[in-house]
């Protein structure tokens, strides 16, 4: 009996033995997380750290915070100082564990000390400031001890026979919506982009998403792509109707024929980034689309030129040839289709010869690549004023024209005045050119108003987008809001002194987008449908109109 005691004591202590040499080694594990971690630029591939569930970044949130300020400034003293907190405090956080995995690693009195040293000669109050903040940041007597407690632990300190590793290469601490340079962590004489990129943190592109708050303008640009397609599809519907409808292939209903031709090729320009914008916006994680290294950005680019050059002459075109029909009773135009051809499209081919011929189709802006804003004026804006403006002004001369004989005839029922033979037809005249074209004449309306809107945006507050993330002044306040880990939200707030309103900026994209379906709301009536009726109604005849010869049932 007493014999089996024994053994039973034995098992017992051995199995607490066991049981607690198993937790030890268990608690020691190969590798740190993963490469964006904090301290993943102090503890190798190979080191085993002691891990209880306790010790996690969260404790480092000041150390993140320094490591991520120290690429607004970079200086000597102030890496010294961030590089030997670091290593102090990603030792005392994931204590690293000895060979055997049983025990754990002295810490050395010098990763102890330097870190007083190093930081007692920092010149930058910001970054010291969160390293002096954090709660492992070491006193005088802390240095001195024998044995620091952790959460998570108790080390020994040591001042001789310290393990003399080499320290892996620091690193930079990049802050959501940053990302990391690959290239300046392998190599810090290269970059990613040197427009977008600094000491290791790159703006992901596009960078004109990061200044508003997270999601803003990808859920606004969406709205816009969505109204654009459904502005595809009701202007293509117009298209063919005046294509293929007898009624429709006459002057001047032709010319709206080419007109919704060219909304059509203006608003099928969302397809390109429809549902995945950033194969057109970026090539690669931070450097924007141009012509020269996306050629779809080069091909959509010119594509959009095109379709808003056309549109305008076109539309333009409708206008000059409502102003000749109306004010002077000529339909010249009517009869000169090859010169419009040489004009519709002729000029907008060279307008964009020549935008491509200059390399200056990339991306800046919202969801397409369009002509560069430091070339637009000149290139696209300039051009395309001086074919809407004398547009709107022969549009408001026919307008004037209209209201004078509006007023005519109203002078004329309140007083029975004599009225010439002449003025009664040509009264007569004009108000018939109004009901037979009014829809001509509000489609060139919304079209020039729409023009002059978005070029008043661009003119006035588009130019903060392209200028505001590589203004060096508004970069570096939005960057230390950034690197202190208050988040895009908030950070937002700085941005927005210099960005448009998110309103205005949807705004302005939406306007344009509407363009095809105006187009449609304006010439889709009864009398197009019936058309359309009549039309299918001759190609597919009804069992009435089909003739059976008696033959046919002959035997």
């Amino acid at each position: 009996m007493i014999f089996l005691r024994y053994c039973l004591l034995a098992l017992i202590l051995v199995g607490s033995s066991l049981a607690q040499g198993t937790g030890e080694i268990g608690q020691c594990y190969l590798n740190y997380k993963n490469k964006t971690f904090v301290c993943s630029n102090y503890i190798s591939q190979s080191d085993y750290i002691y891990i209880d569930g306790s010790n996690t970044d969260d404790s480092l949130r000041y150390l993140k915070v320094a490591q991520g300020l120290s690429i607004l400034k970079p200086n000597d003293q102030t890496q010294q100082c961030i590089d030997a907190f670091s290593s102090y405090a990603c030792a005392l956080t994931y204590p690293k564990c000895q060979e055997d995995k049983a025990s754990l690693q002295p810490l050395c009195q010098s990763t102890c000390t330097n870190v007083i040293s190093s930081c007692a000669s920092s010149s930058d109050p910001i970054v010291l400031n969160y390293i002096i903040q954090s709660p492992l940041f070491p006193k005088n007597e802390t240095c001195s001890a024998k044995i620091i407690n952790t959460t998570t632990t108790s080390l020994t300190i040591q001042s001789d026979q310290c393990n003399s590793e080499q320290r892996l290469s620091p690193a930079s601490t990049c802050f959501a919506p940053l990302i990391e340079d690959i290239m300046y962590t392998i190599d810090k004489s290269k970059t990613l982009n040197s427009q977008y990129c600094l000491n290791g943190c790159c703006l992901p592109c596009p960078q004109s998403y990061l200044l508003y708050p997270s999601g803003y303008l990808e859920k606004g640009f969406l709205a816009t792509q969505i109204v654009r397609a459904i502005s595809a599809i009701t202007s293509f519907i117009i298209f063919i109707s005046y294509l293929v409808l007898p009624g429709k292939k006459s002057h001047p209903s032709s010319l709206i024929l080419f007109a919704s031709l060219s909304i059509f090729l203006y608003s099928s320009n969302v397809f390109f980034s429809l549902g995945n914008p950033r194969m057109i916006q970026c090539t690669n994680a931070v450097e924007p689309s141009t012509q020269e290294n996306n050629a779809l950005c080069g091909f959509q680019g010119a594509w959009l030129v095109f379709a808003s050059y056309a549109t305008a002459v076109w539309i333009g075109i409708i206008i000059v040839n409502l102003h000749l029909h109306t004010v002077w009773n000529s339909n010249i135009i009517g009869k000169e289709y090859v010169y419009l051809h040489l004009a519709g499209w002729g000029i907008p081919i060279i307008l964009t010869i020549i935008a491509l011929v200059t390399k200056s189709i990339m991306y800046q802006f919202a969801t397409l690549c369009l002509v560069q804003q430091s070339q637009a004026n000149f290139i696209f804006f300039y051009p395309l004023a001086a074919i809407v403006l004398p547009s709107f002004f022969v549009h408001m001369a026919t307008f004037f024209h209209i209201a004078k004989i509006s007023r005519e005839e109203e002078k004329r029922k309140s007083i029975e005045s004599e009225i010439t033979n002449e003025f009664t037809a040509h009264k007569r005249h004009v108000l018939q050119v109004i009901k037979i074209q009014w829809r001509a004449l509000l489609l060139a309306l919304l079209l020039v108003l729409t023009v002059i809107f978005y070029w008043i945006f661009y003119f006035f507050q588009l130019g903060n987008i392209s200028n505001g993330p590589t203004s060096k002044e508004f970069l570096f306040e939005w960057l230390q809001c950034i690197q202190q880990g208050k988040g895009q939200d908030v950070c937002s707030e700085i941005a927005s002194k210099h960005m448009p309103p998110f309103w205005l900026l949807i705004a302005a994209e939406m306007s344009p987008s509407f363009i095809g379906i105006n187009l449609f709301c304006i010439f889709s009536n009864a009398s197009l449908w019936r058309e359309w009726k009549q039309w299918v109604s001759d190609l597919i005849p009804t069992r009435k109109q089909i003739e059976v010869p008696d033959q046919f049932f002959a035997i």
